[in-house]
């Protein structure tokens, strides 16, 4: 049987370019929020920058840009010269809309300054155009396409980038997760958008507290994205590279039950550990929002899954906020950051939590070797990544 391998780590957000910046930045749980607004119109007050990342080639938007210089540093950490026989599944939740937005509004004969109607308007704003200047950049020719599934996109890109090496279509693939949601004047109309849907924090240090009883949402993330190299094991062994982790199981389903909310009972997301030996999970990176119902299922779950086993539980959210598409790209770096360095990252969260769940505050330095990526998005996408320390 065909087995699969991360050989490459790329995520970028706000202050943090690259595996060890990023790594370093949730070992401190370092925040770099941003006040919005009066101009936003939210009730949420604050909310995480994209990155700033220089212009490459021509006609990108901004999750264009960031997916490929993500594809760029993960090609530098994997050593891969050669992508001729690779393919790119890439997850998005929803994508750059400034472009859109401003040549809509140039059209109309709108009156914002400097908006001018952009003929490229198409090629910049589809939503497969991150994917493809990937393949573009790096020269994959097996196959490239994105995968939509909200909240849960880059774990399901993950998921099928596996699924893809297994059955022998690919030697290896570029996979992870992009979003930004700028909205290309500075008016945060996109953040507006989920605000008035009352799924962001109302704190008042917008600290979202991930399965803190004082939760009410999460921290709208404006932009990021992580890029990840997988390789069959003998293609990978073949040329030394160094391997991160192993992805040792893949599933996903649906609720079928509402476009936003998730379904009350969770034997959905209780029916996705089906794909792990419970007893040999240490840590689990839980989807952990903040948002109030969520956080709740979530931790009811995990709780009749694990019972007194109790494994590590954090949320990467609690410090970066929640990016969408691009969310669960990055959670699957940090379980493979976890594993290799023998270290899960603390949570944000007060001192009261929700009962049952074993949430370190700090940094623990601990032997990780089986970690769970759990994700869950709008129209009742679940996900779980099963990773697993390769002994060669």
């Amino acid at each position: 049987m065909r087995r699969v391998v991360i050989t490459g780590i790329a995520p970028i957000v706000y202050a943090a370019s690259g595996k060890d910046e990023f790594w370093d930045l949730l070992l401190n749980k370092k925040t770099y929020l941003m006040e919005a607004p009066p101009e936003f119109k939210c009730k949420s007050h604050y909310y995480m920058p994209k990155p700033d990342i220089e212009p490459i080639g021509h006609f990108m938007e901004e999750s264009s840009k960031i997916a490929v210089k993500c594809a760029r540093l993960a090609k530098d950490d994997s050593g891969l010269n050669d992508f001729k026989e690779f393919g790119v599944i890439l997850g998005i939740g929803i994508g750059s809309l400034g472009t859109a937005f401003n040549s809509y509004a140039a059209h109309i004969g709108g009156t914002i300054e400097g908006n001018r109607y952009t003929r490229m308007v198409i090629p910049m704003t589809m939503p497969n155009a991150a994917a493809s200047h990937i393949a573009i950049d790096l020269g994959a020719e097996k196959f490239a396409y994105t995968v939509n599934t909200a909240c849960s996109s880059g774990n399901t890109a993950v998921g099928e980038a596996y699924e893809a090496i297994k059955a022998g279509r690919a030697d290896g693939v570029i996979t992870g997760g992009v979003e930004c949601l700028d909205d290309g004047n500075g008016t945060g109309a996109v953040m507006r958008a989920f605000d008035g849907l009352t799924v962001l924090t109302k704190s008042a240090d917008g600290l979202p507290r991930p399965f803190s009883n004082s939760r009410s949402g999460f921290l709208f993330n404006m932009g990021a994205g992580c890029a990840i190299i997988l390789e069959e094991l003998e293609f990978a062994k073949k040329r030394g590279a160094e391997i991160y982790a192993e992805i040792a199981g893949y599933a996903h389903n649906n609720d079928a039950y509402n476009i936003m909310q998730m379904e009350p009972s969770g034997r959905k997301l209780e029916e996705l550990f089906s794909a792990v030996n419970i007893s040999e999970v240490d840590y689990i990176n839980a989807h952990g929002t903040g948002t109030v119902q969520n956080d709740a299922l979530e931790a009811d779950v995990i709780k009749r899954v694990f019972g007194e086993k109790k494994p590590y539980v954090n949320s990467t959210k609690g410090i970066i906020g929640h990016s969408i598409g691009a969310s669960a790209a990055l959670e699957t770096a940090v379980c493979a950051l976890s594993i290799k360095n023998n270290m899960i990252h603390g949570n944000l969260i007060d001192d009261d939590v929700i009962d049952g769940l074993n949430l370190p505050v700090e940094a623990v330095e601990t032997r990780v070797n089986c970690a769970v990526n759990c994700s869950y998005g709008f129209g009742g996408h679940n996900t779980l990544l099963v990773l697993k320390r390769y002994n060669g």
